[in-house]
């Protein structure tokens, strides 16, 4: 899909007015040779058939995307666990950012929301993630991606035969904006987490 999606590559610009270049190389075909600075991203979930246990050797950090619904707090929290416990078993060094993906902001949905931010914190706890210094959980206040129809149905443009791969924030839709912003708060606080490693 991010072949699709980026095509030959894409460039992006960042708040404090660097530029990155998004290319998308299978890893069976990476040479560190090629690039000056580069970062490996795998799927989301450590499937060592899909990703060389390799991978997990050479990457640094990974960041974890969660939803807050009822029904997904324990299944986060344990995928959450099973996830960096596998991890861990190849590289005992990652580093694990856990970020609200999909949050909710409307003020009627602020007081479920913030029941359900505790409910994940209490199971974040119990795993021992709270006091993990390789684990951070990032606060909505902080950094979060608010929920968007446009990164919901943004892989209907893979889909559609005849629309331009794009991502979710070049649309002109409203919302894009916001989404954007979310983006590049994430990438802000990453680069720091970087800088502070």
């Amino acid at each position: 899909n991010l072949s699709l999606l980026l095509g030959d590559g894409l460039n992006v610009a960042t708040r404090r007015g660097g530029l990155y270049s998004l290319i998308v190389a299978p890893y069976k075909d990476f040479s560190e040779l090629d690039y000056k600075d580069y970062y490996i991203v795998y799927d989301c979930a450590p499937q060592f058939t899909v990703n060389p246990p390799e991978v997990f050797e050479r990457v640094t950090d990974t960041v974890i995307p969660i939803v807050l619904s009822p029904l997904s707090i324990l299944g986060n929290a344990e995928v959450i666990h099973r996830t960096i416990e596998q991890i861990r078993a190849v590289n005992p060094a990652m580093r694990f950012h856990i970020v609200i993906n999909q949050y909710v902001t409307t003020k009627t949905a602020q007081r479920y929301q913030t029941r359900l931010l505790n409910f994940i914190r209490y199971h974040l706890k119990q795993y021992g993630f709270e006091t993990d210094p390789l684990v951070r959980f990032y606060e909505p206040s902080e950094v979060s991606v608010r929920r968007s129809d446009i990164l919901l149905h943004w892989g209907m443009f893979l889909l559609t035969p005849g629309e331009e791969a794009r991502l979710a924030f070049a649309s002109q839709v409203n919302g894009a904006q916001n989404l954007l912003a979310d983006f590049l708060a994430l990438a802000d606080s990453l680069e720091e987490a970087f800088e502070e490693a």
